[in-house]
């Protein structure tokens, strides 16, 4: 198995421990120009697995990535998603996976 156990978190007051590389393995992967979708569920598995700060608002977050990595989130007058745990939790997994400690 490939496991990392060497990362850098450049963002700790948003992320934890390996998150940061989670973040940014997942984000690499989405091809289209809007990921709300994508981002809500990519905050909310990170938040749920204690690798983003929990204690920053949503609104904090989302502000964060669109100020900093330039996030499209599109516009919520007309808001449809295809935010569906099934089509992400997979390729997280995967990604999640190579950072887990080997007991």
């Amino acid at each position: 198995k490939n496991v990392i156990t060497d990362y850098e978190n450049p963002y700790p007051e948003y992320f934890n421990s390996y998150g940061y590389e989670v973040y940014k393995y997942f984000t690499s992967t989405i091809k289209k120009e809007i990921v709300l979708a994508e981002m809500s569920f990519l905050v909310d598995q990170l938040r749920k697995d204690g690798l983003m700060n929990s204690d920053k608002s949503l609104i904090n977050v989302f502000n964060f990535m669109t100020e900093k990595f330039d996030t499209n989130f599109g516009t919520a007058t007309k808001f449809k998603s295809d935010y569906s745990t099934k089509n992400y939790l997979p390729l997280y997994k995967e990604i999640k996976k190579r950072y887990d400690i080997v007991s």
